[in-house]
């Protein structure tokens, strides 16, 4: 039914029937909203819903959470509700004027007329009297959906940011589909990552120590492992890992790595795979010491060579990701030979208590992309309170990187493009944060991987956070992401989603006609 025939019908109607009419944003659906609806029903025959427009809502840059169409839809399934219009302004003067109904309804939060601080209720109210209607406030529970949405959208940047993408989600679907062919290689270190969970038994009584009963333990692959399992599920991917001659780990690692390509390893034959042990309270999930197994010094002379024959002879790739974790695999010499076999070339770079004060930057010199956090760059160029984008810059220019990204904890993430000089922030989406571990190795395989392959770097950005949201909700690198299940989590974020939701106009179901007043 037309827009003039559905509103001729309403005229129509309101000669023999008594028509109520309400008038809201109704961008989030609550019982509040349903005994409003049903006791405004009850006062007439004829109940007309008029919605606020998305281009005249007034309640914040994130608002309206729900397109106008995604509204009009759950609107119109409720029984009580028999025509919604859409308002061509920002109060419901015009549709009062238009429909002339003799009840004009608003909820138990319009009772105290002098809260109307920006005076459209006082608009209003004089309209339907002008007409020789009635004003009528219903008697239900009050509720505010300003403070649910609020309390579900914390972080205004989140929504924001993902509003300002205008991205379809066939466009998310394509940038993947698009980089499944890609031939890539990561160049590192496995790391196995153990969980000692363990209850306190207190304090011992003859040393001042504290005594812990172990529960139990779980082992995960991390390091270059680990990001090589989640690219596997994206793209192509070979590697050139270096492990342990521990057979035990030897099985998990060739498991984990089952989706790869080609997967070629240096053994380090007088040492095991490097382990990091943290020690978790059962009771509380907090890790309290961690124990690390790890040979710093076991690359030989004659490893070296072997280590750098390979890779001398190593194919051409679309892409070589390099982590590097501290130990000494990727020392100068690797480095330069990785540089040397491709323009492509993505380094990240871990400072932590293993490598405090011996892992330089200096090395990764004249890569196409290096990731690193906000605490690592500061420590490498001894500066602690400049502001970071001066901070990029200078690194950039110092080690002739084309691309520098910064993971900010909380703050999110930023990157910089040395040759236009551009600088863009992505905020956090992580909310339960289980362990950190192997968050930012996630987000440095997925974000390098678009960053090489998409013109888009906001995007690139956003799916990195996003890829690190599962990885922070449980410990250590025990969810490898799966392709369709991470596109689904990006394309079904609400925020994100609604934002591209067309207006149109259409009919429910029979008894719900809906007259898009506002097109």
């Amino acid at each position: 039914m037309s827009s003039f025939k559905i509103i001729k019908n309403i005229k129509n109607l309101s000669k023999h029937k008594n028509i109520v009419m309400c008038h809201g944003v109704y961008d989030f659906i609550h019982l509040g909203h349903i005994e409003h609806f049903k006791e405004a029903k009850s006062k007439g025959d004829i109940l007309v819903v008029s919605v606020t427009n998305d281009k005249f809502v007034e309640k914040g840059l994130d608002r309206p959470f729900f397109k106008i169409n995604e509204r009009i839809k759950v609107l119109s399934a409720i029984r009580y509700i028999d025509y919604v219009v859409i308002s061509k302004s920002k109060d419901a003067v015009k549709n009062i004027n238009l429909i002339k109904p003799k009840i004009y309804c608003k909820g138990p939060d319009y009772k105290i007329l002098a809260d109307d601080t920006n005076g459209m209720l006082k608009k209003e109210v004089s309209a339907i009297k002008r007409i020789g209607g009635e004003f009528y406030i219903t008697k239900g529970k009050q509720y505010s959906s300003s403070k649910m949405i609020n309390s579900l959208s914390k972080n205004k940047d989140q929504i924001k940011f993902i509003k300002e993408l205008n991205i379809s989600s066939r466009y998310v679907r394509n940038e993947f589909e698009n980089i499944k062919k890609k031939n890539i290689l990561v160049v590192g270190e496995g790391i196995i990552d153990k969980y000692t969970f363990a209850e306190v038994l207190g304090k011992s009584g003859k040393d001042p120590i504290m005594n812990y009963n172990i529960m139990s333990s779980k082992s995960y692959c991390g390091g270059a492992i680990s990001i090589a399992a989640n690219l596997s599920n994206f793209c192509k991917v070979d590697t050139y890992i270096s492990i342990g001659n521990d057979k035990k780990n030897f099985r998990m690692i060739k498991k984990s790595l089952n989706k790869c390509n080609k997967n070629t390893f240096f053994k380090k034959n007088k040492s095991s795979t490097p382990i990091k042990n943290r020690f978790v309270d059962n009771i509380s999930n907090q890790k309290f010491f961690g124990i690390y197994e790890i040979d710093q010094n076991s690359y030989s002379a004659d490893d070296k060579n072997k280590i750098i024959k390979y890779l001398r002879n190593i194919k051409k790739y679309d892409l070589i990701i390099a982590p590097d974790f501290g130990n000494n695999f990727l020392f100068k010499e690797v480095c330069d030979t990785l540089k040397k076999k491709t323009d492509y070339l993505s380094f990240t770079t871990q400072i932590n208590s293993t490598s405090y004060g011996f892992n330089s930057l200096s090395k990764f010199k004249n890569s196409f992309s290096i990731f690193l956090n906000e605490k690592e760059l500061r420590h490498e160029l001894k500066d602690r309170s400049t502001d970071i984008k001066k901070l990029m810059k200078l690194i950039s220019k110092k080690n002739n990187t084309k691309h520098i990204v910064v993971t900010r904890g909380k703050l999110g993430s930023m990157w910089y493009e040395k040759k236009f000089n551009k600088f863009y922030s992505c905020p956090a989406f992580a909310s339960n944060i289980i362990d950190k571990t192997g968050s930012g190795d996630t987000l440095y395989a997925i974000s390098s991987l678009l960053i090489r392959f998409t013109k888009n770097i906001k995007f690139s950005l956003y799916a990195g956070s996003m890829a690190s949201v599962d990885n922070l909700s449980d410990y250590g690198n025990k969810k490898i992401l799966e392709k369709n299940n991470f596109i689904k989590s990006i394309i079904y974020s609400k925020a994100w989603k609604n934002s591209f939701v067309r207006v149109e106009t259409f009919k429910m179901r029979s008894n719900n006609s809906i007259f898009n007043a506002g097109l």
